[in-house]
């Protein structure tokens, strides 16, 4: 087996928690140009996740947002991660308007067939 391959394994076995954790720190490192981070969708010292809209986000300096959504639910696939950006666009739920939303990351430990990647676009 590849390091790659063990690695693609190791993020399929891990839960939705640890998963969302990593995701987050790898995105802070890439995204060095904001103002403020936040982990909305977490549990403040437990490995728990919470309900909520956006699951993490940044604040950029610009005063736009970059919105992350996690999913490792295979199961229900690109419908919950439809779902997920809906909400997003969503001011009701998010409390920011269109306008100032300047990305939406979907992080997942799944594959997506061309078809449902460009539903999702």
């Amino acid at each position: 087996m590849t390091r790659l391959q063990s690695i693609e394994n190791s993020l399929k076995e891990i839960n939705e928690t640890v998963f969302q954790e990593l995701c987050d720190s790898l995105l802070i490192r890439r995204n060095n140009n904001y103002s403020a981070f936040s982990r909305t969708g977490s549990q403040s010292g437990k490995q728990k996740t919470t309900v909520g809209t956006p699951d993490s986000f940044f604040l950029l300096s610009n005063g736009k947002y970059i919105f992350v959504e996690h999913s490792t639910n295979i199961t229900k696939g690109v419908n919950k991660l439809r779902d997920d950006i809906e909400k997003c666009l969503d001011d009701d739920k998010t409390g920011i308007h269109i306008n100032y939303i300047a990305e939406i990351i979907i992080c997942l430990n799944f594959n997506l067939n061309t078809s449902e990647t460009e539903l999702l676009q």
